[in-house]
């Protein structure tokens, strides 16, 4: 901004400068503020120059309903389905706003925290929501295998011998190999972010064959 003082003769403008001691009022902007006054004094004289503003409201918080789903699995990803963001403004004014979610894979067994950010006009508020992770379910394994009796040690541990095994979820333990033709007891425990389908954690023993 450049304040200009005009000076003259009998209203008759014959010079202007340019000036720095100026004042201003008001110096910080609220809402309903139109115009700010400009003062300047020189040599007991005083002047004063009326620019016009628009002062947009402020974002001051945020606030958020809580999401139809709340009740998640180890893994899953967020579902935001039924949760409402709303937008509190400096001059009580609310709306609804589009807010960003995070985090929204969720990795944390028990109650996980949920942080809600809406920006605008470079300022930034949050807000949160708590969900809860269970155990992921996974089914129990069953034996599929075609192991025949040859003689030499033979072992169970390849995951294409049995329906449902998968290593990232569950550990095998137990009576892993054999030679004899007969029926072998092989152990199964969920690992840390899993359960069964019965959501049960259990260590449950399965039999595997050797057959004749």
């Amino acid at each position: 901004m450049e304040v200009t003082a005009s000076y003259g003769i009998n209203g008759v403008v014959v010079a202007t400068a340019p000036v720095t001691s100026y004042t201003c009022n008001p110096t910080t902007l609220r809402d309903g503020d139109t115009k700010v006054v400009v003062t300047y004094s020189e040599l007991g004289v005083t002047r004063t120059a009326e620019v016009k503003v628009t002062v947009t409201h402020k974002l001051t918080s945020i606030t958020c309903t809580d999401p139809t789903k709340k009740t998640y699995e180890y893994g899953d990803t967020l579902q935001t389905g039924g949760c409402v963001v709303t937008a509190h403004y400096s001059d009580n004014k609310t709306t609804t706003v589009t807010g960003q979610f995070s985090p929204t894979n969720l990795t944390t067994i028990g109650t996980q925290k949920i942080t809600v950010t809406y920006t605008e006009n470079q300022v930034t508020q949050t807000t949160s929501f708590n969900v809860t992770i269970e155990r992921k379910r996974v089914a129990k394994p069953t034996w599929k295998g075609t192991l025949t009796y040859n003689g030499a040690v033979q072992y169970c541990t390849n995951a294409s011998l049995w329906n449902n095994y998968n290593a990232t979820y569950m550990t095998m333990a137990g009576v892993t190999s054999g030679t004899d033709a007969k029926d072998y007891g092989a152990t199964f425990t969920p690992q840390a972010n899993y359960q069964w389908a019965d959501s049960t954690t259990t260590q449950i023993t399965v039999n595997w064959t050797i057959a004749r």
